[in-house]
């Protein structure tokens, strides 16, 4: 008896999840490369977007459609 793939997702969905995963992919790549530049003018900032390139870079490689929960069931 073959297993039957169930969708709880419809295309709305996945279009929105690949544009937030984006999105979030964009934030990494710009703070990671203007937050060497702000930390010279401000330190906290500068820390401040490195976190954020590295939080939303993790979430983005993770969630992405080649990450480690890429089509993992339970």
């Amino acid at each position: 008896m073959a297993k039957e793939k169930h969708e709880i997702y419809d295309e709305q969905d996945k279009r929105l999840g690949r544009l937030i995963l984006k999105i979030l992919g964009i934030v990494a790549i710009v703070s990671g490369l203007v937050g060497p530049f702000i930390y010279l003018l401000n330190a906290n900032w500068g820390r401040e977007l490195g976190t954020l390139a590295v939080i939303c870079g993790g979430v983005a490689i993770c969630l992405g459609p080649k990450g480690r929960t890429a089509g993992a069931s339970g």
